[in-house]
């Protein structure tokens, strides 16, 4: 669970700046398109940066979860529960936008974590699903739960929002930086290391990373890096040196980084 109830942004050059949003809210992520978050708030809203709104979702009452968008934002993936009471189950929901409608598309054995898909991510068509589910990494096809599954030693994985890469971390130290070619799985492309983050630019160029830093200090022990996908260069932006203690990343547009 990811609550939320202001975002840091750290520009590539010049100080911090904090965007504060109009309440506490509960299982957020950052919409694709780097202008808005999606969150659960008794259902499904998208809070939108400028003008700052919220937009409920009509037909997501009772839906809670983690949430994934599709880049297009046509789709979201909610691995959670809907409804309350006797009515309740449990697993993975696809939401097709602007209509609100809710499909059942996954059923979990329980509503426990152990049995949810965890960290989910969608492609673009809103077709297939990236989640970590029994403690192995799958690549689901929404349509007829086919399933492919990722290296053993995967840790996290993200879809990159034009569908033809998906970011991994493995290896038994959880910071093995390798992209998978989304079509065929089996061809890679290493990339380093990193310390956690994994989140993707909007237009699919870059990376956002957590760069442990040990001579931080206590309070914040993370830098945030910017990894250029065509170069392999890294920087780390002036305002984000030593600047968080890990939590929810992402972008607000293509330049300006940020995490909460």
């Amino acid at each position: 669970m990811r609550d939320v109830e202001g975002i840091r942004v750290f520009p590539p050059e010049g100080n911090e700046v904090t965007i504060t949003l109009p309440r506490k809210l509960t299982y957020a992520v950052f919409g694709p398109d780097g202008k808005s978050i999606y969150a659960a708030d008794g259902m499904i809203v998208k809070v939108e940066f400028q003008p700052m709104r919220i937009v409920p979702i009509a037909g997501t009452e009772d839906l809670a979860g983690q949430i994934a968008a599709s880049s297009d934002e046509s789709t979201l993936v909610v691995s959670g529960s809907h409804g309350t009471g006797t009515a309740r189950s449990c697993g993975v929901f696809k939401v097709t936008l602007p209509t609100g409608t809710v499909q059942q598309v996954l059923t979990a054995s329980e509503c426990g974590y152990l049995s949810s898909w965890a960290h989910p991510s969608v492609s673009p068509d809103g077709e297939r699903l990236l989640a970590e589910h029994n403690h192995r990494w799958e690549l689901v096809t929404l349509s007829n739960s086919a399933t492919q599954f990722l290296n053993d030693k995967t840790w996290m994985a993200v879809w990159s929002p034009d569908g033809k890469w998906i970011a991994t971390l493995r290896d038994l130290k959880h910071t093995k930086l390798v992209l998978l070619d989304a079509t065929d799985i089996s061809r890679t492309r290493e990339l380093g290391s990193a310390d956690g983050g994994l989140y993707w630019s909007p237009d699919s160029r870059f990376l956002l990373l957590y760069k442990d830093q040990l001579t931080c200090g206590l309070k914040e022990t993370y830098s945030i890096q910017i990894l250029d996908l065509d170069t392999g260069r890294r920087r780390i932006p002036r305002s984000a040196h030593c600047a968080i203690w890990g939590g929810l990343g992402g972008w607000v547009s293509n330049e300006i980084v940020s995490a909460h």
